[in-house]
């Protein structure tokens, strides 16, 4: 892991004071580093100080920039190992980020809906909310309704389409009537009467606003 720090190494290697004015981290950090085996020292100088070899002032401002990205140490050990590449960090990262982004984006839209509501209706959005708070947990019980609602003896292609319509995904891009739809769409997959209730309009309506490509 290559890094873009170029500064000449001192003849007898780094001191821990050293490194730690040129990479602006208190001394206790650099030493802290070198305890937990991060940032390896070489050997020690005859007074008895910590020496760090030429290549120790690019590993400790990778480790410092990794840090102020949020990194854990021991996925920083990792990078610094070569077991994963910064590329494959970025990429994982921001697979997270959109992750924290859609239930940010989520719980948004949750109480945007509850303040565009009052009194009893109020009460019974904020219950039906609730329970569709974790999006991946809530679409896997609704495809769970539906299968045990449907006759065992339908073909498992056919099962399969038919859950793949009628519980769909929540959206990615969710707005207070799209989070009302799922919630609506959760609380009567609940019901034991899912079928029936499933040949009114009204169900297929909250899949329409659901499944629709634009935020309403």
């Amino acid at each position: 892991m290559r890094n873009n720090v170029t500064r000449p190494t001192p003849q007898g290697g780094w001191s821990i004071g050293e490194l730690a004015a040129h990479s602006r981290l208190p001394v206790k950090t650099v030493r802290y580093y070198t305890d937990i085996k991060l940032l390896p020292e070489v050997g020690r100088s005859p007074g008895g100080h910590r020496r760090y070899g030429p290549d120790a002032l690019e590993r400790l401002c990778l480790i410092r920039r990794l840090r102020s990205l949020g990194q854990p140490i021991a996925t920083i050990t990792q990078v610094l190992s070569e077991e994963v590449s910064l590329s494959e960090l970025a990429s994982a990262e921001q697979g997270r980020a959109e992750d924290l982004l859609f239930e940010l984006r989520w719980r948004r839209a949750t109480w945007q809906a509850l303040y565009e509501s009052a009194g009893d209706e109020q009460l019974r959005r904020l219950e039906m909310l609730a329970r569709v708070q974790r999006p991946p947990q809530a679409h896997a019980e609704l495809i769970r309704a539906w299968k045990r609602s449907l006759p065992r003896s339908l073909p498992g292609r056919l099962i399969d389409l038919i859950v793949s319509y009628a519980a769909p995904a929540p959206p990615r891009r969710p707005s207070p009537r799209k989070v009302l739809a799922y919630g609506e769409l959760h609380a009567l997959a609940a019901r034991p009467d899912l079928r029936a209730m499933s040949e009114s309009d009204w169900y297929w309506q909250q899949v329409a606003v659901v499944t629709a490509e634009t935020a309403e």
